[in-house]
């Protein structure tokens, strides 16, 4: 947000609030938060019960909480490896690639080739995915 004002190179704001992107950057951050640092909320806990010689489990993040905490739920990124999809793949690679966009749109011309520079292009095109996804090799 203040790259602009701290930054020599940069034009105008990279990326402003209120925005799709801005959005996009908030729900990135809040998934690496979760994976790197292991922000552990209510939503974590996990409860064994003993009642009567019997033992419930209970976690609320398996329980059905109602259609409105469902599609709040549905707007995060899975923190477990196993909720993780190729559709989260994609859109948090859609993300970065925006804002690298956003920062190549702001930034001055010399600034700009030099970040050019530094940009990894991958050599495994999407094409070369789908065909190893469809003989099994990768999942």
């Amino acid at each position: 947000m203040t790259a602009h004002l701290f930054c020599q190179g940069f034009e105008k704001q990279i990326v402003t609030p209120k925005t799709e992107l801005w959005a996009r950057l908030l729900k990135l951050r809040d998934f690496r938060n979760s994976v790197v640092h292991g922000n552990i909320t209510p939503e974590h806990y996990l409860y064994a019960l003993i009642e009567d010689h019997n033992m419930f489990y209970y976690g609320p993040s398996f329980d059905f909480r109602g259609r409105k905490r469902e599609a709040a739920d549905s707007e995060k990124y899975p923190t477990t490896m196993s909720g993780v999809r190729s559709g989260t793949v994609g859109d948090i690679k859609k993300t970065v690639d925006l804002v690298v966009s956003a920062m190549l749109d702001a930034a001055d011309e010399e600034t700009r080739q030099w970040l050019s520079g530094w940009l990894w292009k991958p050599f495994i095109s999407p094409d070369v995915v789908k065909v190893l996804q469809q003989i099994k090799i990768i999942g």
